[in-house]
C-alpha cells in the first residue's frame, strides 16, 4: 500500500506515468478491496491528465471505460449496444 501512496503523490504532482498507473490500479483493482467511492472519478481524471500529457495507453483506457459505461447503461435500459 505504501507504493500506491507514493504513486498517488507522484500522480498528484503531475507525473503522467504515475497518473496512468494509478488510474489502471483503481480501474482494475479487486472490487472487494476497500476503495473510496470517489476513486472511479479519480481514475478517470488521472487517465485524462495522463492522456493529455502524451500517454497513448491512457486514451485506450478512457475508451474502454466509456464503452463499458455505455454497455452497462444499455443493459440497464434493456437495449443492445451492437458493439
Amino acid at each position: 500500500m505504501d507504493n500506491l501512496y507514493n504513486m498517488i503523490q507522484k500522480a498528484d504532482a503531475g507525473d503522467p506515468e504515475a497518473q496512468f498507473k494509478v488510474a489502471e490500479y483503481i480501474t482494475f483493482s479487486d472490487p472487494s478491496e476497500d476503495v473510496e467511492q470517489d476513486w472511479a472519478e479519480r481514475a478517470i481524471e488521472y487517465c485524462k491528465r495522463a492522456a493529455d500529457q502524451g500517454i497513448s495507453d491512457a486514451w485506450v483506457s478512457l475508451g474502454t471505460v466509456f464503452l463499458e459505461a455505455l454497455s452497462k447503461k444499455a443493459e440497464e435500459d434493456g437495449v443492445g449496444v451492437g458493439l
